[in-house]
């Protein structure tokens, strides 16, 4: 086993390039992760949280400043991509990368990759997929998908991570809460979720809180439907909730929810089980992978209103389930531990650089 200086010496030879840092969202979330995680952390951003057109200047940096890195040692560019304008600057920076003669990991983070790359066009993005050493993706599914679509077998599964926390419990007397976090958009399921606490608002009020921690294109109109249902006494909208408050928030809950329509890997899911919580999710991206189905949590099918009710009535109506699937997803949660994520990352760059 390699010593700590030695472990440090790889990751000191990697540049991180993906959006914001400081910007809402799964990826930052995953780099300030990383950030927190690793002594010898480099990161480049290639856009901004105030817009495309802002985006240019950090970007143009990054592009600067790569050749000037690669002359202090750098020789790994890992580019973290979602969908979309991001998958587009990354197409651009693997090509910029090997002609300065790095190693490129692309680091697929995109729950809405396969809707978007058939739409760029699937010869076009393997040409680029190609290009990169190595493809960084968060589970066996992902890793199926690039070799089904591109015939790509260089994918190296690397989860997202999780710190351990204590567990909450619920108290006598007071109403289940459950936490919804992630962007305010339909895709989300977030609007699923509102109409079944709509539907459901004479059985549940008084024993059912809903917060809900997010941003995004569709937060005036998740405020308005608050507003005009009436659901205040039920729905607690906080907005962005950054570190601190998050870790409130989620010593506040029994129950994480994310009703998605579509998912890669879901930090907040993660969030939960680490923190002994019942977990109420849809059976999409690597969700599966991370929590079974009435042993962890209660897996049901996107869009489906009808089972996304059962579901809460199963956990409203049973504390000791929720414990037990709290127990379980606590444990399920260990693999993805800070050490044994950035063991696995460590391996990646140790092949990739041809060291032992």
């Amino acid at each position: 086993m390699p010593s700590n200086q030695h472990k440090e010496d790889v990751f000191d030879q990697v540049v991180h390039l993906g959006p914001d840092i400081d910007m809402p969202g799964g990826i930052p979330e995953v780099l300030r992760s990383y950030r927190d995680n690793i002594g010898s952390f480099h990161y480049l951003r290639t856009n901004s949280s105030k817009g495309t057109l802002a985006g240019i200047p950090p970007l143009l940096n990054t592009i600067i400043r790569i050749p000037f890195l690669k002359s202090h040692g750098k020789k790994i560019l890992q580019l973290h991509s979602a969908s979309d304008k991001s998958f587009i600057r990354k197409c651009l920076l693997i090509m910029w990368g090997k002609l300065w003669g790095y190693k490129i990991i692309f680091h697929s983070h995109g729950g809405k990759l396969p809707e978007f790359l058939p739409k760029f066009g699937l010869k076009r993005a393997k040409y680029f997929l190609k290009k990169a050493d190595y493809l960084v993706v968060l589970s066996e599914k992902w890793k199926q998908y690039y070799s089904e679509t591109f015939g790509l077998d260089n994918s190296y599964v690397v989860p997202n991570m999780v710190s351990p926390r204590k567990a909450t419990v619920w108290r006598d007397g007071t109403p289940l809460t459950m936490l919804f976090m992630g962007t305010i958009r339909e895709r989300k399921g977030i609007f699923d979720l509102i109409d079944v606490m709509i539907e459901n608002r004479n059985r549940w009020a008084g024993r059912l809180r809903l917060i809900i921690g997010g941003f995004g294109p569709q937060v005036q109109k998740l405020k308005d439907i608050i507003e005009k249902q009436d659901l205040g006494a039920m729905v607690d909208f906080r907005g962005y909730i950054d570190h601190q408050k998050k870790e409130q928030a989620i010593d506040e809950c029994q129950v994480l929810i994310l009703p998605s329509h579509v998912e890669a890997f879901p930090v907040c899911i993660l969030e939960g089980m680490a923190s002994y919580k019942g977990i109420i999710a849809t059976k999409v991206g690597a969700i599966p992978e991370m929590v079974t189905d009435g042993v962890s949590g209660i897996l049901i099918e996107p869009q489906d209103k009808e089972a996304l009710t059962k579901a809460i009535d199963l956990y409203l109506n049973d504390k000791d389930l929720i414990e037990s699937h709290g127990r379980q997803a606590y444990e399920a949660a260990k693999p993805y531990s800070p050490e044994k994520v950035l063991s696995l990352l460590e391996d990646c760059y140790r092949k990739i650089l041809g060291v032992e």
